[in-house]
């Protein structure tokens, strides 16, 4: 007798074995990869495991309080003292940020440069500070930029739009530049004189050096023949501002150097004496006209002897404030070009950003940022379109302008000969030491968040304020495919973010990552992975997209980063907001508190402001502790039978058993989310250990985890054992 038996349902199990996918915020649930996340806040996958961030740990120093002033429309500027960053009770590196102060604006501008064990300073980001919203966040009043090391300072240089320039010394001071110090460009050379014939003397000579935009000064070589008196200068109008004193250098026929200096001034000319042959000479300077006149007693002509090519070397000044402004204006710069100099330096310095002339760039002489020669320059499309940032990439120069991308490559010059100079054939060395052809990129695709370019294993990569990120797989002006969008699976979350921030928003290369940090939250691409590194060759873009790993994470509002900076697997963090406050007569006021942080701790620490004291500079500080919440949510299982319900009887999971977190597990299903009774434990032992869970849900068609902790958590994969039931939906 054959005894019936109940129907046997079969049990089956889906492996996840590393959820190394990311998040995919553009696919439905159920159809993304089985290794990616539908959700995820504060972890990133680390050490083959999806880990919980590092918190934001304090450094020794801790806080910087800054202080801004100013009259009237004036702007004055202010460098705060250093900021030491410690790792393991190690001081590190040393972070300067300077602020400008413009009453008529109300702008306060942050520059911070990182400097390493040499000395040597790098730009890390620049940031406004607006008592506005709609304000322009590359509007920033100073140019400021690094340069090598020098023996009494750290290479850092301000420019202001009144011409003035300091340089920081090895305290971190700004020191001012004398007018005399920068270098004044040899801008004609064998030009020759007139004697005593009545003739007016005329501008001679050929073209040498172009006049410096950073400089009234200006150099002439003469050659003397023992009739002429009278010199023209190729420049009249001639300005004797405060500093811009002239002089005048005469070698002899046996080698004696005279020199003319400590000038004093009439309504019409200059004047100063000196010794020749035991004979007083007086050199005098008429500024209207330009000429330079040698006369002895009472007006005499005093032909010069001569016998040598440009022996006589006069340096005059004529100060243009506009063209200063041309270079004072700027707002950002890198260094390029040369044979060796690579993506790591470069010989002459690259400006841009001057709100007006927003497509110009210019450039420094071989290794002299403080002489930018007036031929130097070049116009980056239209006008219509202003600059916006630099980047280099494998020998070249990408200039980034908000719709549009051009590169620059160096190119050596011609060499010429001492009489190609004679004969005119060089008219501007400075220019004619090398060549930077401009071609054209991208048309449609640019940037117009500058603090966001990163160089990532040889590929730049940036974000724009319509809330992409770009990759410049190649500077092939031939293909369409040179800039590829990354950014896909988060485009959802980067469009839903403002768009003034996003223009303000960081970047920086973290461990493989790139990090891109809008407010508070931080986005994260691996670009380590194959994808990344194969996208050029992949054929579908949608489908390569797919695939790139992506992460979120969220701080703190309090610790809105202004500036970061990454060594390795850690991040220093500098954080700067407004603090209201009522000063001691019940004024309401506001004042500019800044924070360090360092991404190397258990949990957030976070500073709290009270009580400033103006007379000393200093706020009582309070740290607050805060647990780091994380969560993730897994795919959105359908099991490949989207018409079947299932019943859910395990889920294993293997976690890190890192720290004495407090983790809750919930299941999402189409009928809703159903929270686990049981919350997982755990003791800080630090080894991997299986969590085995009973889900207790049936009937359902599809199934995902939501995992969330208040602590320090791993997961590196999970098993979940289900079984498909006879009925149908």
């Amino acid at each position: 007798m054959r005894i019936p038996k109940m129907p046997k349902s079969n049990q089956y199990r889906v492996s996840v074995p590393a959820l190394n996918g990311g998040v995919n915020l553009n696919d439905a649930p159920n159809l993304v990869e089985d290794n990616q996340l539908t959700a995820v806040l504060n972890m990133w996958w680390k050490d083959q495991a999806l880990r919980t961030r590092a918190g934001l740990a304090t450094t020794v120093e801790r806080s910087f309080h800054i202080q801004t002033s100013g009259m009237g429309d004036s702007l004055s500027c202010q460098v705060h003292p250093p900021v030491r960053v410690y790792r393991d009770g190690k001081p590190e590196d040393y972070v300067c940020c300077s602020c400008e102060f413009e009453t008529s604006r109300a702008n306060h501008v942050f520059h911070f440069y990182r400097f390493n064990e040499s000395g040597s300073a790098t730009h890390v980001s620049s940031l406004t500070f607006l008592d506005y919203e709609d304000g322009d966040p590359y509007a920033t009043g100073m140019f400021m930029f690094a340069a090598t090391p020098t023996e009494d300072g750290i290479g850092l240089y301000a420019v202001f739009n009144s011409g003035d320039i300091y340089s920081m010394n090895k305290n971190f001071e700004l020191q001012k530049i004398d007018k005399s110090e920068i270098y004044a460009p040899l801008v004609v050379v064998n030009a020759v004189g007139v004697d005593d014939t009545g003739s007016p003397p005329v501008v001679s000579g050929t073209q040498f050096e172009g006049y410096n935009l950073l400089s009234g000064a200006f150099r002439t070589a003469f050659t003397t023949d023992g009739k002429a008196h009278e010199f023209k200068l190729p420049l009249d109008n001639l300005t004797l501002n405060n500093g811009e004193s002239p002089a005048v250098e005469y070698t002899g026929t046996d080698g004696t150097v005279t020199r003319w200096e400590s000038f004093s001034n009439t309504m019409l000319y200059a004047q100063a004496s000196a010794e020749i042959g035991g004979e007083t000479v007086t050199v005098k300077l008429y500024r209207q006209s330009g000429i330079i006149e040698f006369s002895t007693g009472a007006d005499t002509p005093y032909p010069l002897p001569g016998s040598i090519s440009n022996n006589l070397i006069v340096t005059a000044w004529k100060t243009d404030p506009e063209a200063t402004k041309k270079i004072a204006n700027m707002q950002f710069a890198t260094w390029f070009g040369g044979d060796r100099s690579g993506i790591n330096g470069g010989t002459r310095l690259f400006a841009s950003g001057n709100p007006d002339h927003p497509n110009l760039v210019h450039w420094s002489d071989i290794n002299n940022p403080l002489y930018f020669p007036e031929n130097n320059y070049a116009y980056i499309g239209e006008s219509s379109q202003k600059v916006t940032g630099f980047g280099k990439q494998t020998d070249i120069l990408v200039i980034f302008k908000e719709h549009e991308i051009y590169n620059a490559e160096y190119v050596s010059g011609n060499t010429y000969t001492a009489q190609d100079v004679i004969d005119g054939k060089v008219v501007d060395v400075t220019a004619n030491a090398a060549v930077f052809p401009i071609t054209p990129i991208n048309s449609g695709i640019g940037c117009d968040c500058p603090n966001t370019i990163q160089l990532c294993n040889n590929r730049l990569i940036w974000a724009t304020s319509d809330g992409a990120v770009y990759g410049l797989m190649a500077a092939n002006q031939a293909s369409e495919r040179n800039v590829r969008k990354l950014s896909a699976m988060i485009e959802s979350r980067l469009k839903a973010e403002d768009r003034y921030l996003l223009k303000s928003a960081l970047s920086c290369d973290v461990d493989g990552h790139y990090m891109l940090f809008v407010r508070n939250r931080v986005y994260l691409l691996d670009y380590m992975d194959g994808v990344f590194q194969y996208y050029a060759t992949y054929s579908d873009e949608r489908k390569a997209q797919r695939n790139m790993s992506w992460d979120c994470w969220e701080f703190p509002e309090e610790c809105m980063p202004a500036a970061v900076m990454p060594k390795g697997d850690r991040l220093s963090a500098f954080c700067i907001r407004n603090y209201p406050y009522t000063d001691s007569s019940g004024m309401p006021k506001k004042a500019l508190f800044g924070a360090a942080y360092l991404l190397d701790g258990e949990r957030d620490c976070v500073f709290h402001p009270s009580g400033p004291a103006f007379e000393t500079g200093e706020f009582d500080i309070s740290v607050e502790e805060r647990e780091i919440q994380s969560c993730f949510q897994t795919k959105v299982f359908d099991f490949g039978s989207q018409e079947r319900k299932k019943k859910i009887h395990r889920l294993h999971m293997n976690m890190a058993d890192t720290s004495n977190a407090r983790i809750t597990v919930s299941y999402v299903t189409e009928k809703g989310t159903i929270d686990d009774v049981y919350e997982l434990s755990m003791s800080g032992t630090g080894a991997m250990v299986g969590r085995m869970l009973t889900p207790g849900v049936s009937r359902v068609c599809r199934f995902g985890v939501l995992v969330s902790s208040a602590g320090e958590i791993g997961v590196d994969g999970l098993v979940i054992r289900y079984e498909i039931g006879g009925e149908a939906i």
